[in-house]
């Protein structure tokens, strides 16, 4: 359903505003009142989905996005850019942080359970960086499986979806331990989505 939202308001918010290239990256915020917009190159623009307007100015990584997401709150998003996680505020655009990574984060999620933004790396690594914090980041699961491709986390934060190629496990947060074995699915996963109680992926 959000993905069949997200192309309508692609086609009614995003579509009119003039990007220099078709955004890669679309995101709501947890209200469902925003979208963050972003292209490969990182420039990006927050839309109001109700007054159909494009709420803030442009903005811009400074290095090219490869994923994006809100926080709980809806208050500030992180976009993964290069070997950095940017943080912005989303009433402003502003830039309130940056962090330096060992390896470039692929994607990005929100966990209520750590507090805290999660990235899945090229190395295959599951690491959580505290809100409100530039300190060094804590990882929360390493693998030889192969780089993190896809995070979904659903209201109930305790257990994060990872999909690495065409494989499909979860991880409790609480634990850090892998919940079961990897399921193996016939070909590479595209997208993953999880359930608002957490309980289905």
């Amino acid at each position: 359903d959000e993905d069949i939202e997200a192309l309508r308001v692609l086609d009614d918010v995003v579509a009119p505003v003039t990007h220099s290239s078709s955004p890669a990256i679309v995101e709501f915020s947890p209200d469902q009142k925003l979208v963050l917009s972003v292209e490969r190159a990182g420039w990006f623009r927050l839309h109001d989905v109700e007054q159909v307007l494009t709420r803030r100015d442009i903005g811009r990584a400074p290095e090219p996005a490869r994923a994006a997401a809100f926080d709980a709150t809806g208050t500030e998003f992180a976009i993964s850019a290069g070997n950095r996680l940017l943080r912005f505020d989303a009433e402003t655009g502003e830039q309130i942080a940056s962090l330096e990574l060992d390896t470039p984060a692929n994607v990005v999620a929100w966990s209520g359970t750590l507090n805290s933004w999660l990235i899945g790396d090229q190395n295959g690594s599951l690491i959580a960086i505290p809100s409100g914090s530039d300190v060094r980041a804590r990882p929360v699961s390493l693998s030889d499986q192969g780089p993190i491709d896809r995070l979904a986390t659903g209201l109930n934060n305790d257990r994060v979806a990872v999909a690495r190629d065409h494989l499909l496990s979860v991880i409790d947060l609480n634990t850090r331990q892998q919940v079961g074995a990897a399921l193996a699915m016939p070909s590479r996963i595209d997208g993953i989505a999880a359930a608002e109680d957490g309980r289905h992926v």
